[in-house]
């Protein structure tokens, strides 16, 4: 049965930029003494680049309100990277029962026997894609750079595949729960179709009743929040991160003097499309996850899904829990709801901000 497996190129891009000290395997992610050092050992580099580049990029810059962007980013950048292997190894635990929650749907529903190749090859294309993206900024920053340019190309590179690694990585397993949401949603509404739980448990009856749709939906909602818990302040990182550097990027390319060098213009655009992808993905992910979650309860009550479930309406706790029971995805313990409608205020919000700062 196929669960991390689906998402394994996206596992190991991770842990290769020492995001997480994990041996992964098909149902469970086992912290290696090996994962452990040599996540310490990327720690110790980042924290050397994080010291250079303080002492290069911020001592040096002369105007005090890109100083302090500068400043701003560059923390959160590093914090971010730092706190994600350490709440990685600290949640080992809640991760291994998030991924056996999965597993508990897979089998009563008898979902993804198989590996899915397409999806594979797709998390493989991506992590090159990051790959192949950062290091033309890096190669860019070293043709733009007037001085310690190989170490800035290096930083670019190293920080931003980090971070990008780190996010593919919550959106895998997003899309693993979305894909599982997706799924039972069919299945309560198709009522021409005997398959699910009910196959497993009573061969005589195909049909689901409300009990069996309501433990199937809670194991995947349960699992869903406690994703969020987990990454709950690494989400408001990576959205704040997003927005700092996409604004000091954006400020940078509307006071750039008309001499400064086309490849500075040209790195700077691509963080800023880079700091867009990023927040739509995170925000989109989030969004259309908790809203096909969020959707069964109505699949549930429909009429084609009514016909076959009747003569259990006389159950009024399970009516109540799919009506009170409702995913939402949150930043920095519930501080921001992270939705599509958080990409709006961000845009209000950079655009103030600019006309502030000119």
């Amino acid at each position: 049965m196929a669960i991390l497996n689906n998402i394994r190129p996206l596992l190991v891009g991770a842990r290769i930029f020492g995001c997480t000290p994990h041996r992964i395997t098909d149902r469970e992610l086992i912290i290696t003494n090996f994962g452990l050092v040599y996540s310490l050992f990327i720690a110790v580099i980042i924290g050397c680049i994080c010291i250079f580049d303080f002492y290069i990029n911020v001592y040096h810059t002369i105007e005090f309100k890109m100083r302090l962007l500068i400043f701003l980013r560059s923390c959160l950048y590093y914090i971010s990277i730092l706190t994600d292997g350490v709440i990685t190894t600290i949640w080992n635990g809640f991760l291994n029962i998030i991924v056996s929650r999965i597993y508990n749907f897979d089998y009563a529903t008898k979902y993804n026997q198989n590996s899915n190749y397409k999806m594979i090859n797709t998390c493989k294309f991506i992590i090159i894609t990051v790959l192949v993206y950062w290091t033309a900024v890096g190669y860019f920053t070293y043709l733009c750079e007037k001085s310690d340019f190989i170490f800035n190309a290096v930083a670019y590179s190293v920080v931003n595949v980090t971070m990008s690694m780190q996010i593919i990585k919550f959106i895998g397993l997003l899309l693993l729960l979305y894909q599982r949401f997706n799924y039972l949603d069919q299945m309560v509404l198709q009522s021409d179709v005997k398959r699910g739980l009910t196959v497993i448990v009573y061969p005589e009856r195909g049909n689901m009743n409300l009990q069996e749709i309501c433990w199937l939906h809670y194991l995947l909602v349960t699992a869903s929040e406690e994703i969020n818990s987990v990454y709950s302040t690494q989400l408001f990182f990576w959205i704040t991160i997003s927005f700092l550097n996409g604004l000091s990027r954006i400020y940078t390319l509307t006071t750039m003097k008309a001499e400064q060098k086309l490849y500075l213009v040209i790195r700077d655009s691509f963080s800023v499309v880079a700091c867009a992808v990023n927040l739509f993905a995170i925000s989109a992910f989030s969004h259309f996850t908790a809203a096909r979650a969020n959707n069964i309860r109505k699949s549930t009550f429909a009429p084609q899904a009514s016909i076959r479930m009747k003569k259990n309406f006389d159950n009024f706790e399970v009516i109540a829990y799919f009506y009170l029971k409702k995913l939402r995805f949150t930043a920095a313990a519930g501080l921001i709801r992270v939705d599509l409608p958080l990409l709006l205020s961000i845009i209000g919000a950079i655009t103030t901000y600019l006309v502030i700062l000119h």
